[in-house]
Protein backbone atom coordinates (compact mmCIF):
# COMPACT_ATOMS: atom_id res chain seq x y z
CA UNK A 1 0.00 0.00 0.00
CA UNK A 2 1.31 3.28 -0.71
CA UNK A 3 2.77 5.48 2.15
CA UNK A 4 -0.38 8.26 1.38
CA UNK A 5 -2.85 5.50 1.78
CA UNK A 6 -1.64 4.68 5.09
CA UNK A 7 -1.13 8.20 6.70
CA UNK A 8 -4.63 8.69 5.17
CA UNK A 9 -5.55 5.48 7.11
CA UNK A 10 -4.00 6.25 10.15
CA UNK A 11 -5.93 10.12 10.00
CA UNK A 12 -8.93 8.49 9.47
CA UNK A 13 -8.42 5.76 12.61
CA UNK A 14 -7.35 8.33 14.85
CA UNK A 15 -10.10 10.85 13.83
CA UNK A 16 -12.98 8.16 14.35
CA UNK A 17 -11.00 7.43 18.19
CA UNK A 18 -10.72 10.77 19.08
CA UNK A 19 -14.10 11.30 18.52
CA UNK A 20 -15.53 8.24 19.79
CA UNK A 21 -13.17 8.94 22.94
CA UNK A 22 -14.97 12.34 23.19
CA UNK A 23 -18.52 11.47 22.56
CA UNK A 24 -18.06 8.94 25.53
CA UNK A 25 -16.50 11.53 28.16
CA UNK A 26 -19.52 13.75 27.30
CA UNK A 27 -22.27 10.80 27.95
CA UNK A 28 -20.73 9.91 30.76
CA UNK A 29 -20.13 13.38 32.59
CA UNK A 30 -23.46 14.38 31.22
CA UNK A 31 -22.08 18.02 30.06
CA UNK A 32 -22.86 19.61 26.84
CA UNK A 33 -19.27 19.32 24.63
CA UNK A 34 -18.34 23.01 25.02
CA UNK A 35 -18.71 22.62 28.85
CA UNK A 36 -16.52 19.43 28.94
CA UNK A 37 -13.79 21.48 27.11
CA UNK A 38 -14.00 24.17 29.64
CA UNK A 39 -14.09 21.59 32.60
CA UNK A 40 -10.72 19.60 30.47
CA UNK A 41 -8.81 23.06 29.79
CA UNK A 42 -9.63 24.11 33.75
CA UNK A 43 -8.40 20.40 35.60
CA UNK A 44 -5.33 20.60 33.25
CA UNK A 45 -4.33 24.13 33.51
CA UNK A 46 -4.75 24.11 37.57
CA UNK A 47 -2.26 20.53 38.07
CA UNK A 48 -0.17 21.34 34.87
CA UNK A 49 2.83 23.02 36.98
CA UNK A 50 2.92 19.40 39.13
CA UNK A 51 3.91 17.19 35.90
CA UNK A 52 6.75 15.42 37.17
CA UNK A 53 7.21 16.41 40.87
CA UNK A 54 6.72 14.34 43.87
CA UNK A 55 3.03 16.04 44.09
CA UNK A 56 1.92 14.81 40.65
CA UNK A 57 3.42 11.28 41.24
CA UNK A 58 2.33 10.94 45.03
CA UNK A 59 -1.31 12.05 43.40
CA UNK A 60 -0.83 9.35 40.57
CA UNK A 61 -0.50 6.16 42.71
CA UNK A 62 -2.47 7.79 45.75
CA UNK A 63 -6.02 8.28 46.61
CA UNK A 64 -9.15 8.79 44.49
CA UNK A 65 -9.52 12.32 46.45
CA UNK A 66 -8.12 13.91 43.34
CA UNK A 67 -5.51 16.84 43.62
CA UNK A 68 -6.25 18.92 46.82
CA UNK A 69 -7.28 22.69 45.52
CA UNK A 70 -4.28 23.94 47.93
CA UNK A 71 -1.83 22.65 45.25
CA UNK A 72 -4.04 23.67 42.32
CA UNK A 73 -3.12 27.13 40.52
CA UNK A 74 -5.67 28.79 39.30
CA UNK A 75 -6.95 29.57 35.86
CA UNK A 76 -8.66 33.38 34.50
CA UNK A 77 -11.39 33.60 32.71
CA UNK A 78 -9.30 35.32 30.11
CA UNK A 79 -6.96 32.37 29.96
CA UNK A 80 -10.47 29.90 29.03
CA UNK A 81 -11.60 31.63 26.32
CA UNK A 82 -8.24 32.74 24.95
CA UNK A 83 -7.44 28.47 25.17
CA UNK A 84 -10.80 27.95 23.71
CA UNK A 85 -10.80 30.83 20.53
CA UNK A 86 -14.46 31.72 22.80
CA UNK A 87 -15.69 35.72 22.74
CA UNK A 88 -15.39 36.90 26.31
CA UNK A 89 -19.13 36.83 27.36
CA UNK A 90 -19.53 33.15 26.30
CA UNK A 91 -16.96 32.01 28.41
CA UNK A 92 -17.99 34.07 31.16
CA UNK A 93 -21.55 33.08 31.15
CA UNK A 94 -20.32 29.12 30.63
CA UNK A 95 -17.94 29.73 33.69
CA UNK A 96 -20.89 30.95 35.62
CA UNK A 97 -22.68 28.43 34.99
CA UNK A 98 -20.14 25.84 35.87
CA UNK A 99 -19.83 28.13 39.09
CA UNK A 100 -23.24 27.62 40.15
CA UNK A 101 -23.23 23.73 39.51
CA UNK A 102 -20.20 23.22 41.79
CA UNK A 103 -18.19 21.82 39.33
CA UNK A 104 -15.58 24.87 38.93
CA UNK A 105 -14.91 26.73 42.28
CA UNK A 106 -14.27 30.79 41.86
CA UNK A 107 -10.46 31.18 43.58
CA UNK A 108 -10.06 34.71 44.24
CA UNK A 109 -10.81 37.31 42.18
CA UNK A 110 -9.81 36.40 38.86
CA UNK A 111 -9.59 32.32 38.75
CA UNK A 112 -11.23 28.84 38.90
CA UNK A 113 -9.95 25.70 40.13
CA UNK A 114 -11.97 22.55 39.61
CA UNK A 115 -14.90 22.10 42.50
CA UNK A 116 -16.86 18.84 42.80
CA UNK A 117 -14.79 16.60 40.14
CA UNK A 118 -17.50 15.78 37.44
CA UNK A 119 -15.48 12.38 36.89
CA UNK A 120 -16.41 10.36 40.04
CA UNK A 121 -14.19 7.41 40.69
CA UNK A 122 -17.02 5.10 39.03
CA UNK A 123 -17.00 7.69 35.96
CA UNK A 124 -13.24 7.79 35.57
CA UNK A 125 -12.85 4.25 35.80
CA UNK A 126 -15.77 3.69 32.99
CA UNK A 127 -14.04 5.89 30.90
CA UNK A 128 -10.64 4.32 31.71
CA UNK A 129 -11.98 1.11 30.43
CA UNK A 130 -13.72 2.58 27.92
CA UNK A 131 -10.42 4.12 26.15
CA UNK A 132 -8.52 0.86 27.11
CA UNK A 133 -10.73 -1.16 24.63
CA UNK A 134 -10.76 1.83 21.90
CA UNK A 135 -7.19 2.20 21.86
CA UNK A 136 -6.98 -0.95 21.57
CA UNK A 137 -9.28 -1.16 18.32
CA UNK A 138 -7.38 1.58 17.16
CA UNK A 139 -4.17 -0.06 17.14
CA UNK A 140 -5.51 -2.94 15.83
CA UNK A 141 -7.13 -1.40 12.79
CA UNK A 142 -3.73 -0.09 12.17
CA UNK A 143 -2.72 -2.95 12.37
CA UNK A 144 -5.17 -4.88 9.62
CA UNK A 145 -4.66 -1.46 7.42
CA UNK A 146 -1.13 -2.71 6.92
CA UNK A 147 0.73 0.40 9.03
CA UNK A 148 3.39 -0.39 11.45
Amino acid sequence: MADHLHRRSVARLSNEYVACLLCEAVAETRLDILDFAIVIVVAASNVSHLKGTAAALEHAHGSDAGVPADLMVPVTLLGIAESLKLPLEVARERMGSLVARGILVAAGSDGFIMGTPVTSSDVAARLAEKNIAMARRFVRQVAEAGVG
